[in-house]
């Protein structure tokens, strides 16, 4: 620890050179500084549809699939952090946080970004929406590029999580709260065509009420989708866990390559003597043009159709 000095014309050398290494051995707290910074904006709101963290983490979502680098997708996460401080200046404070670590046109991004955002709002205030342009002559047009980008590509607008709910959907799952039920919402779809090609397509919402953080897993190729222009095409649809430990589509697939068996064979097999009843169904496609719609559960919405007429669409068995 360096020894105490009360006024700055009476330090030494020796003070400051403790002083340095000790600033350089933390600088290490720079990083939960500014995640502290970061995790206070969801306390701020002000007025907004949602917080400003979670606009934070929006708009740096938005600049990542933008295609933006490293360092503007964490300016972008950054550049309201400001906001914990105060609101006026919070472009200055997040930019200057940023400085030491961001190149200089992401800084000046950030300096500039609510000027040129002001286009979308500064004059229900009585402000000049074309604020932006009193930074042209100070910025390169890159620079200029960048800000523009940011401010208006990159920013997303804020709403509540509200938003994404239609009237039908929200009401099934008030309905799965009270009955705890497990609707599958999968769609899939196998095809031959005339050259021998065979394809397979699954898209699923996964189970309505399902828990947070689980997957629709039934999708996920060799599990329930899968295509081999020497065997058959598989899509099935049910409880995305025991497809992928059983390998469901992909074990048809091998049944009929190293097996020998047709293709409802296959099926049959797998979906009645590996899967648990309930589980689930197939449908598929072999090379040879036959078709099999195989499954445990109660029903399964299928349909059918080939060139030489057929075309049937059934529920149960």
């Amino acid at each position: 620890m360096a020894t105490t000095f009360t006024r700055m014309d009476e330090s030494t050398a020796e003070q400051w050179g403790v002083i340095g290494t000790e600033s350089f051995k933390n600088q290490s707290r720079v990083a939960d500084r500014v995640l502290g910074m970061l995790e206070s904006l969801s306390d701020i709101v002000d007025g907004f549809a949602t917080d400003q963290l979670t606009h934070c983490l929006q708009t740096a979502t938005l600049a990542e699939r933008a295609g933006a680098d490293e360092e503007v997708v964490v300016a972008a996460l950054c550049h309201d952090i400001g906001k914990a401080v105060s609101v006026p200046n919070h472009p200055r404070i997040a930019a200057e946080i940023l400085r030491p670590y961001v190149r200089d046109e992401v800084y000046k991004m950030i300096l500039v970004h609510q000027d040129f955002q002001g286009r979308h709002y500064y004059a229900h205030f009585g402000g000049d929406p074309d604020a932006r342009e009193k930074h042209r002559d100070e910025l390169t047009s890159d620079e200029w590029t960048l800000a523009e980008k940011f401010a208006d590509e990159m920013k997303v607008e804020r709403v509540p999580n509200s938003y994404f709910d239609t009237p039908k959907r929200r009401e099934q799952w008030q309905e799965a709260i009270k009955k705890e039920q497990k609707d599958k919402d999968t769609v899939g779809a196998v095809a031959l065509d005339v050259h021998g090609n065979l394809a397979a397509a699954t898209s699923t919402g996964g189970l309505t009420n399902k828990r947070f953080g689980r997957l629709g897993d039934v999708p996920v190729i060799g599990a329930g989708t899968y295509a081999n222009n020497k065997t058959c095409a598989i899509s099935a649809t049910g409880y995305g866990e025991e497809f992928i430990k059983h390998t469901v589509a992909h074990d048809i697939s091998s049944l009929m390559e190293y097996g020998g068996l047709t293709l409802q064979q296959a099926a049959d097999r797998v979906i009645h003597q590996k899967l648990k009843p309930g589980d689930g169904g197939v449908i598929g496609v072999a090379r040879d043009g036959s078709i099999a719609l195989v499954f445990n559960s109660e029903g399964m919405y299928r349909g059918a159709a080939d060139s030489s007429g057929r075309f049937e669409v059934k529920i149960w068995e």
